[in-house]
């Protein structure tokens, strides 16, 4: 069972296999927070054909697992921080798992390393029978000669090209949380303010939408029509096309003005920051540094950010880089996206994927506003990067 801040999705004092099994999406809470994934104490916990990755610690440590961990193979771990891993044949470590949550469904997306990566032998439960379909039943590889022509998938899903989106449950492990707000932006049409001008571009690009900066010491930013929010989660996915000296992100809590709002930003360094903007025109640091969980250069990053009254809490990647308490702003408001631009010009930033969810089951306000513009021309930002 669970204890407090240790083992977000198990705690383990007994002894414990874990066969065919998805561990993600999960958080250990708390300062003294351990193994956002799975905590074993004193018990004994073996991992077979199974994942554990995507998991995040509010201490900033043990993301995936905290104590011993043993495989008898073919195991996928993201991050082997803070953990005794005795290893088993076919193991992968310290790799991205690239499992997509989709309320309770977590699930091997394109690419992978999961993918035909089990047991050669064939996926098999804990009496060595093979396993025609996986937990949520879509068919399974029976490659039960062993000369790995049909391998199965590592964890509780097994990736279906046909249907990359399928819902699957894992019970237990994870909550219900379907979005009620998603754009991936491939619909030009979906109400994000377009634009051109010396100083900016924006435009939906390849699926992607696009901010260009064309000026150095610059703002711009745009917000999500149709949608206001007051407690929430949202990712967004960021990438700098130009690396170029900019920082860019997620814009909450924002007034209808512009006159005030939240920051969470990145750089292409590995830089970040949560800042308030006050109504007098002035920037609160809230949190800020640099984290290692920041993909840099022109690779893309998973922002997040959990709203729940006056807790804030922001990811990177689904690791926790701040957790803040700052109830200035609240009730309903809006999300934007936004680049700031400083010693350089061309800021060429691309946003995909935002999705917003209540906070849990039956949690949250989001209604639907037939506005969208892009923000003030010009704006002084944040100085102390």
């Amino acid at each position: 069972g669970p204890q407090k801040g240790l083992g977000g999705g198990i705690f383990n004092t007994g002894t414990l296999s874990l066969y065919n099994t998805t561990v993600s999406a999960n958080t250990a809470s708390g300062t003294n927070a351990s193994g956002g994934g799975l905590h074993n104490s004193s018990g004994t916990l073996t991992l077979v054909n199974s994942a554990v990755a995507g998991n995040a610690s509010e201490s900033g440590t043990a993301p995936d697992c905290a104590g011993a961990l043993t495989s008898s193979g073919y195991t996928l771990i993201g991050t082997l921080t803070d953990c005794t891993y005795t290893p088993g044949p076919g193991d992968l470590t310290g790799v991205s798992a690239g499992i997509m949550r989709w309320g309770d469904v977590l699930q091997l997306t394109t690419g992978s390393q999961g993918i035909d990566a089990g047991d050669p032998a064939g996926c098999r439960d804990q009496a060595g029978g093979l396993l025609a379909v996986d937990a949520y039943g879509t068919t399974r590889p029976l490659d039960g000669d062993g000369n790995g022509t049909a391998r199965c998938d590592i964890g509780a899903s097994e990736y279906d090209p046909a249907h990359p989106l399928q819902l699957m449950f894992l019970p237990c492990l994870t909550r219900a949380c379907p979005p009620s707000y998603w754009d991936d932006f491939g619909n030009p049409a979906s109400g994000w303010y377009t634009g051109d001008s010396p100083e900016t571009l924006y435009a939906y690009a390849g699926g992607e939408y696009q901010l260009l900066v064309r000026r150095a010491d610059y703002f711009a930013a745009a917000r999500a029509p149709g949608l206001q929010v007051s407690d929430f989660i949202a990712t967004l996915d960021v990438r700098s096309v130009s690396q170029t000296d900019a920082s860019y992100g997620l814009i909450f809590g924002l007034a209808a003005d512009w006159s005030s709002f939240y920051l969470f930003e990145i750089d292409a360094t590995g830089w970040f920051g949560l800042w308030r903007y006050n109504s007098n025109q002035t920037w609160t640091r809230l949190a800020g540094g640099t984290s290692a969980a920041i993909q840099t250069g022109s690779a893309s990053n998973r922002l997040k950010v959990a709203r729940n009254g006056a807790a804030i809490q922001a990811l990177v990647n689904n690791q926790l880089v701040a957790s803040v308490s700052d109830s200035t702003l609240t009730g309903l408001r809006r999300l934007a996206v936004s680049v700031f631009t400083y010693n350089q010009p061309d800021a060429d930033i691309r946003f995909d994927n935002l999705l917003v969810y209540p906070v849990s089951c039956g949690l949250g306000n989001i209604l639907a506003q037939p506005s969208a513009e892009a923000g003030p021309a010009s704006w002084s930002g944040p100085t102390d990067r």
